[in-house]
């Protein structure tokens, strides 16, 4: 690793974000809160499916080479920074009805007209606990307390150097966070020039002067036109200030010739794959099996049961062995509640390991190979550890691929 970045940046712009929310709510009033209800979802064409999990990591795009043309372009700004993001669809279990964030038609026929999958990713969003409903100071405080107490859930990894084998990073703190969908209200007409309402625009930067060291630069990424509105996009968003992050941008050359800049990123802090996995205390290998085993069977039985809320395996290098006990004991709790109980339907808890993927669940696109596609990654992920957990089903939309009508 050679820098560290991004934990206060970070804080500024969870507190911005909420601030404009609540100056202009007609706008950005549509903001989920972050606690064990949000859900984060990645629509995935089939073509790089298999280059996501193979490679353990996301692939950041600049955003100006997004959907939406007029990236970067929201205010006036003395020099545009370089943004590279990934997207998410983001929704609540509490606001979902009878729909499913991980299954929701408009987004296959936006990004997987041809078969994917949807990736549901785990961010720690149970851990935090960032109510709208809090008073401007009290969030504040929050965001600071929660990020600076959890500092290790921001942590990624941009890779430069040989991501397949002895590589070097940065360190860079992030989280998915909504973007604001913003409409032509916003605009006025002034000598045959559109320019953002002078009220509009006091009110935004009356909100960054009131954090101090943010910079309209920093919160750019975060707006978006309200046509994409349907997208309830997320984004985990790293600026090129100063081109900091220049060594670690890649290109990937299209058919026509041309190089497309990406930034290849990894999730945790890769240089805790040197240490020993923490998950618990004794580093006794003959105790190692009975501690696992008493933490496990002391999560409370509700919570366990239902599946609320993930068990994380932290980074290690002895984090597969870690993995294979917590299995081993969830397996057993799950079925000694079986048999008291006589209930088949609980699901208990999910696994992830810190430093890897953190994918939950696996939803297969409506095409008509969709049980042949789900049999493949079923197959795929048993064979990677941290993948093995993993829900994987197929999506429940009668969509037929043939149908001219659907393109």
């Amino acid at each position: 690793m050679i820098s560290e970045i991004g934990l206060d940046e970070l804080s500024k712009v969870l507190e911005f974000r909420y601030n404009l929310s609540k100056i202009y709510p007609e706008d950005f009033s549509d903001l989920y809160s972050i606690d064990g209800n949000s859900v984060y979802v990645k629509y995935t064409p089939i073509s790089t499916v298999y280059n996501i999990l193979e490679s353990d990591s996301l692939y950041l795009f600049c955003s100006e080479l997004s959907n939406d043309f007029s990236e970067n372009t929201f205010f006036s700004v003395d020099q545009a920074v370089d943004t590279y993001i990934s997207c998410f669809y983001q929704s609540s279990k509490v606001n979902q009805g009878k729909f499913d964030g991980n299954d929701i038609y408009s987004q296959w026929m936006s990004y997987c007209r041809e078969g994917g999958v949807s990736f549901e990713f785990y961010f720690g969003q149970d851990i935090i606990n960032l109510s709208k409903n809090f008073g401007d100071s009290e969030y504040n405080d929050k965001v600071k307390t929660i990020v600076k107490d959890n500092s290790e859930l921001f942590d990624y990894s941009l890779i430069y150097g040989n991501p397949k084998g002895d590589f070097e990073f940065i360190k860079y703190s992030a989280y998915p966070i909504q973007v604001g969908y913003y409409n032509d209200s916003v605009y006025s007409i002034i000598g045959g020039e559109r320019r953002l309402r002078d009220d509009f625009l006091t009110q935004i930067n009356y909100v960054c002067n009131q954090i101090k060291g943010l910079n309209r630069e920093d919160i750019l990424p975060y707006f978006k036109h309200g046509g994409f509105c349907q997208e309830r996009e997320a984004r985990l968003v790293y600026l090129n200030k100063n081109n900091r992050l220049v060594r670690c941008i890649n290109f990937l050359e299209k058919k026509d010739g041309t190089k497309v800049p990406y930034i290849m990123l990894k999730f945790g802090d890769m240089d805790a794959n040197n240490r020993p996995c923490n998950f618990v205390t004794t580093t006794d290998e003959s105790l190692l099996e009975k501690e696992i085993k008493e933490k496990i069977d002391a999560i409370d039985a509700i919570k366990f049961k239902s599946g609320i809320s993930p068990i994380v395996i932290p980074q290690g290098y002895n984090q597969e062995q870690i993995y294979n006990l917590v299995e081993k004991a969830i397996k057993e709790r799950m079925k000694r509640i079986k048999k008291d109980e006589k209930n088949m339907f609980y699901k208990g808890p999910s696994i992830i390991c810190r430093g890897h993927l953190p994918i939950t669940k696996i939803t297969v696109a409506p095409t008509n190979d969709r049980r042949e596609q789900r049999k493949k990654l079923e197959i795929y992920c048993k064979n990677k550890y941290w993948l093995r957990n993993v829900e994987i089903c197929e999506s429940r939309i009668p969509y037929n691929t043939n149908n001219i009508n659907h393109i």
